[in-house]
């Protein structure tokens, strides 16, 4: 384990020390360099994820006598409480989308689209968003970030709608109730 851990440090070194003055390089490098940036950057704040939510959940953090996850991350990772939340956060909702997890760990979709598709996974839409996840996911990595948004808003549209229409269905059997009056003046409630 230790060995991991100093070549993930020993990388990152090594990328920040080969990076110094960008300067003199020619733009077409220096974009690709950019965007492969990011892209590495994304796939490993997703791996980081995967290794946080199975922190959070074996309450790893507790060993140096913390009391939360987050204040955990704030003091010992030098994290802002919002950005230990927002980690905190998103290692839990990579835990209830196991396609979009992998294919954030494998580069195929960035960090941002992993929340993106986080916000249509809520608890009321899960079944359907567990039985539509490989489409989005698919479609997610196909689009640029305005597109995909697109497409994920329109799904949760659908999918509220839908809901809201059976939910409508349901509660209208449920409030429905005849009163009729009876021969001798009485009245029935059916």
């Amino acid at each position: 384990m230790d060995a991991l851990i100093d070549e993930v440090v020993a990388t990152a070194s090594r990328v920040a020390n080969a990076v110094v003055d960008t300067s003199s390089w020619a733009l077409a490098d220096l974009h690709r360099l950019t965007l492969a940036m990011h892209r590495a950057s994304s796939q490993m704040q997703a791996v980081t994820a995967t290794v946080t939510a199975d922190w959070c959940d074996r309450r790893a953090w507790a060993v140096e006598g913390h009391r939360s996850a987050v204040s955990c991350l704030s003091s010992r990772a030098g994290l802002s409480p919002r950005s230990a939340r927002r980690a905190v956060r998103r290692a839990r909702a990579l835990r209830s989308m196991p396609l979009a997890a992998d294919a954030a760990c494998a580069g195929t979709i960035s960090i941002d689209q992993v929340d993106l598709l986080s916000r249509a996974d809520q608890p009321w839409r899960h079944e359907v968003f567990a039985a539509h996840e490989s489409t989005l996911v698919d479609q997610v990595s196909r689009l640029g970030w305005g597109d995909a948004q697109r497409v994920v808003e329109y799904w949760i549209q659908r999918v509220d709608a839908e809901a809201s229409a059976e939910g409508a269905r349901l509660r209208g059997l449920e409030v429905h109730c005849w009163v009729s009056p009876t021969l001798d003046g009485r009245v029935v409630v059916d």
